[in-house]
């Protein structure tokens, strides 16, 4: 019984430091630094949602999609979790969280320097 005991929490020892290494290895394509704030414009990668593109009929490369879609302003921030909740219109059947290593900051364009 004892070494049952000791195999069960040889397992959870073992299953502990796997979960920490995962989250180590996921939050290295974080951007700890990224400054967000409510109201902030973000686009949103479009990796995940190339099934949308394609099913719209049009016969696209998936090189030639488009990387980012937006810019979509920012309602919630959830620091803890590293997630954004965007403002998404209404058609879309998305749900509105976001990680963020999903979303890049967007810059508007300076008419001075590139007019059109």
């Amino acid at each position: 019984m004892d070494r049952l005991q000791q195999d069960v929490f040889k397992a959870q020892d073992n299953l502990l430091k796997a979960k920490v290494s995962q989250a180590t290895h996921a939050n290295i394509t974080c951007n700890p630094n990224l400054e967000l704030d409510i109201g902030d414009h973000m686009m949103l990668l479009t990796e995940n949602q190339r099934c949308q593109y394609a099913a719209k009929g049009e016969k696209c490369v998936a090189k030639f999609m488009p990387r980012f879609d937006g810019p979509y302003p920012i309602i919630d921030i959830n620091h803890e979790a590293s997630t954004v909740m965007l403002d998404l219109p209404t058609a879309s059947n998305m749900y509105p969280t976001f990680h963020t290593k999903e979303v890049k900051p967007y810059n508007e364009n300076d008419q001075c320097l590139f007019p059109s």
